[in-house]
């Protein structure tokens, strides 16, 4: 197996447990491969809110359903009401699935940072890098003690704000890795899941289905996943990357004033008797 630069991995046969795999990496490495995953996922969710607030306005709101017939438009119009809403499905779930070599979800970055050394080493760089190493510049005067009182000072706050920050690095990351074994196991996300398995698979009977009896998934069920799916790679980001990014705040606000441009301003023309 080889990790550099593009962290290839060995996919021969027979393929090597994920779990192995990253037994033989080093707390470096498994750290900058979560930093490439969790890069990826802020693609991959801006997605599903673009989906979302499609849905919004196709799916949830009368907006355009009360402009359309009830006659063949109103089939058509259903096939995308329902394609729409499969899609948003399917990628949401793609966020969550099981950790892989080459799996860019949340279970995988989490696998990743779940080891006290990794989070001890990610805790380290949010203290360094709040921590002000250099005295800061100041207005000194000619009081060479009174000066040293200030840089002291100085230090002193900057030292306690970058403790805090490396407290609430460790908080906030071992939040994320409980959340997403806990999200994993809900009723919700099996639901979901099985959902997903009839949408991009050709079963008599999905497997979960056959296992026993399913919790079915139930509009809104989606939207509480997102929104906590948001939340968790807000988190991961901003502790592994080193960055805030507000999701919910920016992107999620983006997508629906997107939308809005484009479904309020289509007007359905009635031309059935044409």
């Amino acid at each position: 197996m080889r990790v550099g630069k593009d962290h290839f991995f060995d996919f021969g046969m027979p393929r090597i447990p994920f779990n192995k795999q990253l037994a033989k990496l080093s707390d470096d490495e498994k750290i900058s491969l979560a930093r490439d995953r969790t890069k990826e996922l802020t693609y991959r969710i801006q997605n599903c809110l673009e989906l979302f607030a499609a849905c919004e306005l196709v799916c949830y709101s009368d907006h355009l359903a009360n402009q359309v017939s009830k006659t063949h438009a109103a089939e058509a119009f259903a096939i995308l009401q329902r394609a729409l809403f499969e899609q948003l499905v399917v990628k949401i779930l793609s966020l969550w699935d099981k950790p892989e070599d080459n799996s860019i979800s949340i279970p995988t970055v989490c696998l990743l940072i779940d080891s006290q050394s990794v989070i001890q080493q990610l805790c380290g760089e949010a203290f360094d890098d709040n921590y002000l190493k250099e005295p800061h510049k100041f207005a000194a005067t000619s009081d060479t003690e009174f000066n040293a009182d200030i840089t002291f000072e100085i230090r002193r706050i900057r030292n306690t704000f970058a403790m805090e920050r490396s407290e609430k690095a460790k908080s906030s990351l071992l939040n994320c890795v409980r959340a997403a074994k806990e999200i994993r196991n809900q009723e919700r996300h099996e639901g979901l899941s099985n959902l997903r398995d009839r949408v991009v698979h050709s079963l008599t009977r999905p497997r979960r289905e056959e296992a026993g009896k399913i919790h079915v998934a139930r509009y809104g069920y989606e939207k509480q996943l997102l929104l906590e799916s948001c939340t968790i790679i807000e988190e991961l980001y901003c502790w592994i990357n080193g960055t805030s990014y507000k999701i919910i705040d920016d992107q999620l606000k983006t997508a629906q004033a997107d939308a809005s441009a484009l479904w309020h301003n289509l007007i359905y023309s009635r031309q059935e008797d044409i």
